[in-house]
Order: structure tokens, then sequence, then C-alpha cells
């Protein structure tokens, strides 16, 4: 049972060892430095292929990525170009999407817009038209495509022409990035220096392949082009982290502060009606009150006088009745003396 346990733990150990680590237990070397060109791995073979066998990768290959792993500045232009385009189309439909949902918000629930929110929403668009005026400066200058300029007003009419150039300005960021990603496919393939050198020296290297290397080289011989590249990042990083999270986190705000206005003037109307009502209630009792007291009154008046009446009426029936009887008696009288 001990030797069962300890099996166990160490079963448990390696398997958190191996999420921690990834998928390679090896995969402890700091840096790219501590492995040297000449470490391989042997890969499985292709499933689709297995007659190929395995295949032998450099560990430098497996281990460490040079698009994610190297800082910005110390890659080349290909690999600068390469995080570009992959951290840009991440970003792109994030950005869509949180202003997608804003203007459904706003648009459902006008109160939550605020005093601040037209220029907060100006400070996005602002920043996606530099981003913008960035990629078209790094196209126009290193690869020698012109696109047309994009018409930026000065002041916007309302909050609707905001989100309309908001929309706008996304999508031509995602086409300029589509050309990148296009130049991106062609230097992985014309960038080959065998290849290229074979198809110059042959005579038939073709019009784009000899446009995308003299593009090439010219933006690697640009000191500047990382950089726009670089800014453009951190400008995208900046809308969607902090900008379109202040847009929201202004709206929630308003909506709170109506919420609680909400529930300070339900309390208000609560209280007021209730002192309404406890007023309307003793004036309603007060009146029935009044009407009940009335009503005694009018009741004893009519009794009094109904006991009156029969009194009258009694003392007269008794008058007749003695009247009666004295009659009587004076006629029963006068017979009496009448006889012989």
């Amino acid at each position: 049972k001990i030797l069962s346990l300890h099996a166990m733990v160490e079963v448990v150990q390696d398997f958190l060892h191996y999420v921690q680590t990834g998928f390679d237990l090896n995969r402890n070397a700091g840096t790219e430095g501590d492995l040297d060109d000449d470490d391989v791995c042997l890969q499985n073979e292709d499933v689709a292929n297995p007659a190929t066998g395995g295949v032998l990768v450099p560990l430098k290959q497996i281990l460490f990525n040079k698009v994610l792993d190297l800082p910005f500045e110390d890659k080349s232009y290909d690999l600068q170009l390469e995080q570009f385009c992959l951290k840009c189309s991440r970003i792109l439909p994030q950005i869509d999407m949180q202003l997608v949902g804003v203007e459904k918000m706003i648009e459902h629930q006008p109160h939550c817009k605020s005093k601040l929110f037209p220029g907060l929403l100006q400070i996005v668009t602002s920043s996606l038209f530099s981003a913008l005026s960035l990629m078209h400066q790094e196209l126009s200058i290193a690869w020698k495509r012109d696109f047309p300029q994009f018409f930026y007003p000065d002041e916007f009419l309302d909050i609707a022409d905001m989100f309309l150039s908001a929309k706008l300005l996304v999508r031509e960021i995602q086409m300029a990035l589509d050309n990148f990603h296009e130049i991106k496919r062609e230097i992985h393939l014309y960038h080959n220096e065998s290849v290229v050198r074979a198809r110059v020296g042959a005579g038939v290297l073709a019009d784009d392949a000899q446009v995308v290397h003299r593009g090439h080289e010219a933006a690697s011989s640009a000191g500047k082009t990382g950089e726009r590249l670089f800014a453009v990042m951190v400008i995208l990083d900046r809308v969607l982290i902090e900008e379109l999270n202040e847009v929201q986190s202004d709206m929630q705000r308003r909506m709170y502060q109506i919420f609680t206005r909400m529930c300070h003037l339900y309390i208000r109307w609560k209280r007021a009606l209730r002192r309404k009502r406890a007023l309307e209630k003793g004036i309603a009792e007060e009146l029935i009150k009044g009407t009940y007291e009335a009503r005694k009154s009018r009741v004893q008046q009519h009794a009094d006088s109904s006991d009156s009446d029969s009194v009258f009426d009694f003392s007269k029936k008794m008058q007749r009745k003695s009247v009666h009887k004295k009659d009587t008696a004076a006629a029963t009288t006068g017979r009496r003396v009448a006889l012989p």
C-alpha cells in the first residue's frame, strides 16, 4: 500500500510538472542561448504520410518562438511584420465587437449617455485614425502602395456620426492589415535566397517578385519602419484596454447614478404618499365620525319625537276613554230616573 501511494504521488507530481512546463517535460532551458544549434529532437511521423518516418527538428524551433519570445526591437523586419499581423488580427475583432456592444447599449438605453461620453468616444476614433495613418505611411514608404486618404472630420454631427466613423476606421484598418498579410506571404514565398538567386540568374524573376524583393530591401534599410508597426500595436492596445473600457465604465457609472436617483425618488414619493394617505385617512375618519354623530343625533331626535307623539296619543286616548265612560254613566242614570 505504501509503494502504491508513492507511485500515485509520483504520477501526480509528473502531471503537475507536465501542466506547468507544457508539452515537453524537458522545457526547462532559460534562454535560447542555453541550447546548441546541434540539439535536435526526433518528431513523430506524419499521420497522413507515415512512410516518411520521423523528422529531426531543432530544439530551438520547438522550445522557442522567435516571433513571440524575442523583444520587438531585437527582431528582424520579417519577424516584426509577422508579429504585427498576428497581434492586429486578434485585436481588431475585439475592438469591433466592443464598439457594436456600446452602440447597441446606447441605442436601447439612451439614458446611459453622459456628458463625457462624446469626448471619450472621440478619443477612440482619434486613436483609430492615428493607427490607420501610420499603417498607410508604412505601406506607402516601405512598400510603395498608395491608399486614398481617409476623410476624418474636425467635428462630428452627433453620436451616430462618431459610431459610423469608428466602424469605417476599423474597416479601413482591416483592409490595410490584409495588405500586410499579403506582403508577409510574398516575403515567405520569395525571401528564400537560393530561389531568388536562381531566378535572378536565370532571368525569370517575375515582376511581383522583384517588387517584393525591392520592398523588403527598402523596409529593411529604413530605420523607422519597425517603429511605425510598433506604434500601431501600442495604439490598438491602448484603444482596446484603456479607451474602450473607459467608455464602458462611463456608461455603467451613468446607469448606476440613474438607478440610485430612481431609488431615492421612489423613497421620497413613497414617504410623501404615505403622509398624504395618512392625512386623507384622518380626514375621512373625521368625516365618517361626524356623519355618524349627525346620524345618531337625528335618530335620537326622531326617537324623542316618536315617544312624545305616542304619549300624546295615549293621553288623548285615555281622555276619550274617560269621556266615554262618563257619557255611558250619565245615560244609564237618566234611564233609571225615567222608569216608573
